[in-house]
């Protein structure tokens, strides 16, 4: 092995194998979005004791608004979703040692073609062992303009406060 190969391959280290596994993670995250009500992908992607912590929108930006726990409960959320809406990831994982040991950010974005909209935000998340979601933070941007004038957080709980 020549040696910058093997420097280069020193430098690519456990951050870099881990990036790979967010990525794939996070590939199967958007798999099952797309598909709300196919179990079998939100089994691939997330554990049974999956966390879903949802940011708030309108009145309720950067504030915790609902909580979900285990797999059956996120599928119920996620059937929410509006039909049509179609997500995909928008870069690549961040490491985010700052926001806690083990967290990954990687943005999404998210389109509606039948209203021509689309908008995005930022997914943060922790991984299990065998590279499944254990939880994950969904923090969508804030709408465009006038869409956000006014509106009003229809989900869960009023929380005052963040969750850590």
């Amino acid at each position: 092995m020549n040696a910058s190969y093997a420097s280069a391959r020193l430098n690519e280290g456990p951050v870099k194998r881990n990036a790979d596994l967010v990525v794939v993670a996070a590939a199967r995250w958007v798999d099952a979005v797309n598909a709300p009500q196919d179990m079998t992908r939100l089994e691939r992607a997330c554990a049974p004791e999956m966390t879903v912590e949802r940011m708030g929108v309108f009145d309720k930006k950067g504030r915790l608004a609902e909580t979900f726990e285990g797999a059956d409960v996120v599928s119920e959320w996620l059937g929410r979703l509006p039909k049509g809406v179609f997500f995909e990831l928008a870069g690549g994982p961040q490491s985010t040692p700052e926001v806690g040991a083990g967290v990954w950010m990687i943005r999404y974005l998210y389109r509606i073609p039948e209203l021509n909209f689309s908008n995005g935000g930022s997914w943060w998340f922790k991984l299990t062992d065998e590279g499944r979601l254990s939880w994950l933070r969904h923090d969508p941007d804030p709408l465009p303009g006038a869409m956000s004038a006014g509106g009003r957080d229809q989900g869960g709980q009023d929380h005052d406060h963040e969750h850590h």
